[in-house]
């Protein structure tokens, strides 16, 4: 190391830094050797002044980060050197401002090696402080801009949350254009490089703006090409670039050529970049994903694309479903084989490697003409495994290696050993078991509600699918079966109810805790979307929607692990004990819950701390089918732009589907109770709930029955409930009943919609006197949303909407606006007991998340109501006030008060319904809507 005399550090220092640019340059290691060696001879130097010594801790990170992605040593040094300069240097020094720049790159870097979430939290932190202090004059502004965006890009990545996407495409926008009106020409292909990368991420989150969002990513990736020769070190990086953008076009265009280039940029990627160059990983992946996506759209246009999700009903079929199949998965395992050799542990990408090795090897397996050998198979599934149980890996990724692990063995069933099957059946458990333990982090609460639903609609079916394995495997598990399916059900329900346990044990012991549970809890049921200002480094800032609830998110998690570590709340917020669920849910009468898979359809009776299977007759595709004629069926028989032909027509396939219910599934679960022998004239018919699932939750159960009120019904034999799960149910009975009641009446009719809800005054009359109106012009969702806690029974009589894929929330329309589910869950009725939703369609979800009760009747309960009363479809003008004056009159005068146990909306509801069955037999939709929730 050369020694310095006084007064040469200035000028060693600025030839240190000439020194590590040109390493930068030409990657030859004596340049970086010997700039090196000058900054640590200025740091040897006698009293450098805090500004000499603070650039040559500068100088010296960035030749240990220029080390790191040439060579891929560890960014330590660099973090160490930025951290100690920042030290050293004045606050308000321009000099700082660089530094904390730099600081955020280089924890940037870190990440990319590492996965280390809070590396980029403190970069993201760093580069806002950075710009703060940066004028927009500065030649670093468009830079900063750039890195801000590009770091909020990466964390988006982490956290899967496209809010941040749009705030990187924000700033990335603003360093493009600044960059482009300033004429700095590096810094504008920098950030529309990184621009186009954000917009592509965004895409699938646009809508009918994603096909814009694409053409505007593939136009400046390409831009960038042309201002780029092949010999520039980041030509690779823009080609891999193009390959992404054109892969993400390919899924929404189908178009073939669009794919071929894609994979032609990633080879060319592949072919410029060094063998030891860090951002190989990245490139190498970029190319087996578009080789693996050519992969998959072959295999859809075969017909034979394998479905992990699915369980397969027998053997696998075998062979090559088109021509080059077995050529392209050998090209694919040999590009996935190179992603892992290439990728270090730690890597964000080491799990997603993995999975794509373990995919290729199992589509290997599976097109192969023959069965795989227990070797062969050996192997796959210990990749899978690995995957799932690599907690630093996305859970996405995990749940689908889970899926895959499960499916893969499955496939062997049908020819495994009998000395193997059960062995072979405990692993296909745990598989189904890990996948569904891991479902709730997919839906982690850092994300937004619409994004949670986008996210487990990918895994739509899995609870059902493993219900049915432990009810149809090697051994019969029907209590595991229970349990899987409160596992997996009612994720983001959970999330919410969660949110709402009693913490009055918490409070004794710990009311510090209790305090912040309470305050984080309702911090989280507001609505997101709102920016709030916050304390930011002795000032405030305005903090982004996004970054509010992520710090939430943390703060939730930290502070339940916090509670679990104190004796006595190991469990707390855990799914109670199977044993206590199961005795607790079914105290007044049997809880039904119905499975349906590809295994086989299953009846769940849970009785007397007991659990009992009863196979339905019905076929998973027919019971798909039945669901799906009868949706259309009571939409145009209820429906007012259907001929009257039509609507005779849809009545009578209605009539059909609840015969069709009796015989498949609800005489068989009757029979199995011991309910199906007719009750002497004037005894009181027994309770029962039912626990619908998947294509289950659109018909009405309780109404099944042939020829009207001549033939079998369900309604002669059993009182029926509905409930979304046992431990909502065993929630819902907890709560205490309030002595008096206190009636809230909403009517409204938007006069715009012409003669629609003409009986509503007459159901108005119908209601107690007693209560507080709100009709007309007052029936505003703001005066109801006040009025609300002060009631404890609640009438509504409006239009509503069930959430739809294209409008994933559900509302009941009021004037100037409407009441949407979120409006709804997010209220605290502590002391709510009876909600009349009557209203269309008020029970009615998403039926691509038919699991997930995301329909009003359930956010009523959630909010509070112990009991609510919805529809399945839009109730009949003319029986509206019928139905629901029978059923106040009997709540009210205490004819279903049962051996003195109170008030019983579920059995006011079923005579008030046999009583419209009577008058109108053959027109069910008049009485089969009407469903209840509750104890």
């Amino acid at each position: 190391m050369p020694s310095l005399t006084p007064g040469q550090e200035a000028a060693a220092l600025g030839l240190a830094e000439d020194l590590q640019a040109q390493f930068d340059r030409t990657h030859d290691p004596a340049f970086l050797t010997a700039a090196i060696e000058l900054s640590e001879a200025v740091l040897a130097a006698d009293l450098p002044s805090p500004v000499i010594r603070g650039g040559a801790l500068i100088v010296l990170a960035k030749c240990h980060w220029s080390r790191h992605e040439r060579y891929g040593t560890g960014m330590e040094p660099a973090l160490g050197h930025f951290r100690a300069a920042l030290e050293h240097l004045p606050d308000d020094h321009p000099m700082t401002i660089a530094c904390r720049a730099n600081l955020a790159g280089a924890l940037h870097a870190a990440w990319r090696a590492t996965n280390t979430t809070a590396a980029l939290d403190e970069a993201i932190t760093l580069i806002r402080l950075a710009l703060r202090d940066t004028v927009p004059a500065d030649q670093a502004s468009a830079s900063r801009l750039n890195q801000l965006g590009t770091l909020l890009k990466s964390k988006a990545l982490v956290s899967d949350d496209p809010a941040l996407l749009k705030e990187s495409v924000r700033f990335l926008d603003k360093a493009y254009t600044h960059a482009l009106f300033t004429g700095q020409a590096t810094d504008a292909r920098t950030a529309a490089s990184n621009l186009a990368v954000s917009l592509r991420l965004l895409a699938p989150q646009a809508g009918a703006n994603e096909i814009e969002c694409l053409l505007k990513s593939a136009a400046l990736t390409r831009w960038v090409l042309t201002v780029t020769p092949a010999s520039d070190p980041l030509w690779p990086r823009f080609q891999s670039s193009l390959s992404q953008v054109l892969q993400t076009l390919y899924a929404v265009s189908n178009d073939n050529s669009v794919l071929a280039e894609a994979l032609e940029a990633a080879r060319r990627a592949i072919q410029a970049t060094p063998p030891d160059h860090p951002n190989r990983v990245e490139r190498l992946h970029t190319y087996a994903n578009a080789l693996n996506t050519w992969l998959e759209g072959e295999l859809r246009r075969a017909g034979q694309q394998p479905e992990a999700a699915r369980v397969p009903s027998g053997p696998v079929p075998r062979g090559e479903p088109f021509p080059g199949a077995r050529d392209l998965v050998r090209e694919l395992i040999r590009a996935a084989e190179a992603v892992v050799r290439s990728t270090p542990g730690g890597h964000l990408l080491y799990g997603d490697g993995r999975a794509f090795l373990a995919q290729a090897r199992y589509l290997k397996l599976i097109l192969a003409d023959r069965s795989p050998t227990q070797a062969e198979e050996e192997a796959v599934a210990a990749l899978l495994q690995e995957v799932v149980t690599d907690g630093a890996q996305r859970p996405r990724t995990r749940v689908k290696a889970a899926q895959q692990w499960a499916h893969l063995r499955l496939s062997r069933a049908p020819t495994c050993p009998p000395e193997h099957a059960l062995a072979l059946g405990a692993e296909v458990t745990i598989a189904f078991d890990s996948a569904l333990s891991l479902l709730p982090q997919v839906a982690a609460r850092n994300l937004q509600r619409a994004v949670r639903e986008q996210e487990l609609m990918a895994f739509s079916g899995l609870a059902s699918a493993a219900a049915a394995w432990s009810l149809h495997g090697f051994v019969t598990e029907p209590e595991h079966a229970v349990v899987q399916l409160e596992q997996g059900r009612k994720i983001l329900l959970g999330q919410v109810l969660d949110g709402r346990a009693d913490v009055t044990e918490l409070k004794a012991y710990h009311p510090g805790l209790a305090d912040r549970y309470d305050a984080l809890s309702q911090s989280l049921d507001r609505p997101d979307g709102a920016e709030t200002v916050e304390p930011f480094l002795g000032g405030t800032a305005v903090m982004p929607s996004w970054e509010r609830r992520h710090r939430l998110a943390a703060e939730w998690d930290e502070l339940i692990a916090t509670v679990r570590e104190q004796p006595g709340f190991e469990d707390f917020l855990e799914l109670p004990d199977p044993g206590w669920l199961v005795a607790e849910a079914a105290l007044h009468g049997p809880v039904v819950c119905l499975n349906a898979a590809v295994l086989g359809c299953d009846a769940l009776i849970v009785r007397d701390g007991e659990v009992q299977q009863v196979e339905l007759p019905c076929r998973f595709d027919e019971l798909c089918e039945v669901a799906r004629t009868f949706l259309t069926a009571t939409a145009d028989a209820t429906g007012g732009s259907s001929s009257i032909l039509r609507q005779a027509q849809a009545q009578r396939e209605v009539r059909d589907t609840l015969a069709w219910l009796w015989d498949q599934v609800t005489k068989p679960v009757l029979d199995a109770l011991g309910f199906l022998n007719a009750p002497p004239a004037g005894a009181v018919l027994p309770r029962m709930w039912w626990v619908p699932t998947g294509p289950f939750t659109v018909l009405p159960l309780h109404a099944a029955g042939q020829g009207g009120d001549s033939g079998p019904s369900a309604l002669d034999h059993v009182v029926s409930s509905y409930t979304v799960g046992l431990r909502e149910l065993a929630r819902a009975r907890s709560r205490q009943v309030p002595r008096e009641p206190t009636l809230l009446k909403v009517a409204y009719a938007n006069p715009a919609d012409g003669p629609g809800l003409a009986a509503l005054p007459t159901e108005i009359a119908c209601l107690p006197e007693e209560g507080t109106l709100l009709t007309g012009a007052d029936a505003d969702p703001g005066s109801v949303l006040a009025a609300l806690p002060r009631h404890t029974w609640v009438h509504f009589a409006c239009h509503a909407t069930g959430p739809t894929e294209e409008h994933p929330q559900g509302q009941l329309t009021l004037h100037g606006g409407a009441l949407t589910t979120t409006d709804i869950t997010a209220l605290r009725l502590p002391h709510a007991e009876l909600a009349y939703l009557s209203a269309c369609e008020a029970t009615q979800g998403r039926h691509s998340l038919s699991d997930e009760a995301l329909h009003i009747t359930a956010a009523m309960q959630t909010a509070g109501f112990r009991h609510v009363v919805g529809t399945l479809w839009p109730a009949d003008d003319e029986t509206c006030p019928t139905v629901a004056g029978d059923f106040y009159q009997r709540l009210t005068a205490g004819q279903d008060d049962i051996a003195g146990h109170g008030r019983d909306p579920a059995r006011a509801l079923h005579a008030a319904l046999q009583q419209v069955r009577a008058a109108y037999p053959n027109t069910p939709t008049y009485w089969a809507n009407y469903v209840h929730y509750g104890p």
